[in-house]
């Protein structure tokens, strides 16, 4: 396996003890960021072979903390480059992951209603393993280093560098929090802030399973009555405590609501469950 001058350098200084595994999740997680970053920016399709070049190696572990360099191989999925180029490849990479970092730090409860999550799961779920040594850790801190080694005397030079603070990481763990809860909950619904309309009031409280024997309308995905489940507590709290107001006529009322449908074999929908109530509009 060829490997250039140019290292990723990454420096946990962390002040209580880890766990092996988790410092393993770490690190793989950290790999695969960088893999898929390479295909993701990267024009040519990865290599089928088996012995990928592509990848991040441990060159070195110290001690009193953990530094470990990470080197890549000489081919960027399948062509050849140069190590200037590969400094270059691993400044981005790390430029992204600062992007990230700012990204995830903005996005909190608050703000992120209604906002499409640019990363994925996967991203998300890579990010929160790399930080959580750090967030995690009283006073710990995360550098990550762009460094080449000279061909003449060995000595390393630092090209670029980014640093996460224990207070950054979790900052940025809360927002990753956020995301992937966004995320999960889309994958869940099928239809989101659509109005729904009751056609049928079940006066008997609603069971803990959400079954509550409500038929309702939603004309976004059909005019056909359909049953309906609530799936949170606070759904089903907020529609029964509507139904008690006896001021108000239960099938006037709009519910934007998230929902996941129900379907047959051939399809049609048979039943809704009501994954998220956001708001309840009074039309009469």
């Amino acid at each position: 396996m060829a490997m250039d001058n140019a290292r990723l350098q990454i420096h946990f200084d962390i002040h209580e003890p880890i766990e092996l595994v988790e410092f393993t999740k770490a690190m793989r997680s950290l790999a695969d960021e960088y893999e898929s970053f390479l295909i993701k920016t990267s024009q040519v399709k990865p290599t089928k072979s088996k012995e990928r070049e592509d990848r991040l190696f441990i060159t070195k572990i110290e001690s009193n903390c953990i530094l470990a360099e990470l080197a890549a191989g000489s081919h960027y999925l399948g062509q050849v480059i140069s190590s200037y180029d590969q400094i270059k490849v691993l400044i981005a990479f790390v430029s992204n992951i600062v992007k990230a970092k700012a990204y995830f730090i903005g996005l909190t409860d608050e703000n992120s209603l209604g906002r499409d999550i640019i990363y994925t799961i996967r991203n998300i779920i890579n990010i929160k393993q790399i930080l959580s040594l750090v967030a995690k850790n009283k006073n710990g801190e995360l550098r990550l280093s762009v460094i080449e080694y000279e061909e003449v005397d060995g000595e390393k030079r630092s090209k670029f560098r980014a640093t996460f603070n224990a207070e950054e990481a979790k900052q940025v763990y809360k927002g990753l929090e956020t995301a992937q809860a966004i995320l999960e909950e889309k994958e869940l619904t099928d239809y989101q802030n659509v109005k729904m309309y009751l056609h049928q009031v079940n006066l008997d409280k609603p069971k803990k399973s959400g079954t509550t024997g409500y038929k309702v309308v939603i004309e976004d995905i059909t005019d056909k009555p359909l049953t309906c489940n609530i799936l949170t507590a606070s759904g089903r709290d907020q529609i029964r405590y509507t139904l008690d107001d006896k001021s108000k006529n239960p099938f006037g009322i709009a519910f934007i609501v998230d929902v996941k449908v129900n379907r047959n074999s051939d399809r049609e929908p048979t039943s809704l469950n009501v994954i998220k109530l956001h708001e309840i509009i009074n039309e009469v």
